[in-house]
C-alpha cells in the first residue's frame, strides 16, 4: 500500500486568515551553541495551516477534539471532487450533490486555489472562496453518512464574504439539528492527489476542551 500526505508543513510562512502570523518558533537549546541538545518553542494558534473545526468553534454546547474516540478519526469512504473555483467565489449546492454518492463519509473539493498559497501576496487569505450554507444543511439532511468536509482554500469562510461564511459553518458544525455535525477540514494539500483514495487517517493534536486543531492527515491509495 502507498500513504501520501494531504496536509502542509507548519512553518512561519503558513498563512493565517485574515493576514495574521500565526507561527513562531523560538530556539531554547542549541547544540552549536554549546548545549547538549535541540530543544524549540512552538506559539501558534489551533487554526493555523490544515487543521479541522469542531462544533464547540462556533457553539458553546459543541464537542471538541478530546471528546472523539480514535476510530472517528479514519475516514473509509472518501471522495475527492474536482470543482475550480475563483478569487471570492462560493460554492454552491446544486452543482455539487449528484456527485457525492450515498456512502461518501469524507467529502474534499479541490479548485486549485492552492496554487496561490506560496505567493508572495494576499491573494489566498484575502480572496478565497467559500462554501454556502444550504451545502451543509442538504448534506447532513441526505448524506448522513458524511463526517467531514474539506477543501484546498484557507477557510469556509471567503474573507470577502464573511457573514455567509460564519452562516456555512454553524451550518456544517451545529450540533443540535438532523443528521451529526459535519466537521471542517481547512487548507488542505490537494494537488498531488492522482488516483481514488481508499483511506484517510486525520492525526489532530489533542488537546483538552480544543474548538479546532492542527492536522496531520494521511491518505492511502
Amino acid at each position: 500500500m502507498s500513504f501520501i500526505f494531504l496536509s502542509h508543513l507548519i512553518c512561519k510562512e503558513t498563512p493565517g486568515y485574515g493576514g495574521k502570523t500565526i507561527f513562531q518558533l523560538k530556539n531554547i537549546k542549541a547544540i552549536k551553541s554549546g548545549d547538549f541538545c535541540n530543544t524549540q518553542e512552538w506559539i501558534f494558534g489551533n487554526h493555523i495551516g490544515t487543521h479541522i473545526d469542531l462544533p464547540r468553534h462556533f457553539f458553546e454546547n459543541g464537542f471538541t477534539v478530546d471528546q472523539m474516540k480514535a476510530e472517528d478519526w479514519v475516514s473509509s469512504n472518501p471522495i475527492l471532487i474536482d470543482r475550480p473555483a475563483m478569487a471570492d467565489e462560493l460554492i454552491d449546492l446544486q452543482e455539487l450533490q449528484d456527485q457525492i454518492s450515498r456512502d461518501a463519509d469524507f467529502i474534499m473539493i479541490r479548485t486549485g486555489f492552492e496554487k496561490w498559497r506560496s505567493k508572495d501576496d494576499d491573494v489566498y487569505w484575502k480572496n478565497n472562496p467559500g462554501l454556502v450554507p444550504e451545502l451543509g444543511v442538504w448534506l447532513r439532511e441526505n448524506r448522513p453518512n458524511v463526517r467531514f468536509v474539506g477543501f484546498d482554500f484557507i477557510s469556509m469562510t471567503a474573507f470577502q464574504k464573511r457573514e455567509i461564511g460564519r452562516m456555512a459553518h454553524k451550518a456544517f458544525l451545529n450540533p443540535v439539528p438532523q443528521g451529526k455535525p459535519i466537521l471542517i477540514v481547512e487548507d488542505m494539500h490537494l494537488d498531488q492527489v492522482q488516483s481514488a483514495l481508499k483511506r484517510i487517517i486525520i492525526s489532530p493534536v489533542r488537546i483538552l476542551d480544543a474548538d479546532a486543531s492542527p492536522v496531520t492527515i494521511w491518505a492511502e491509495f
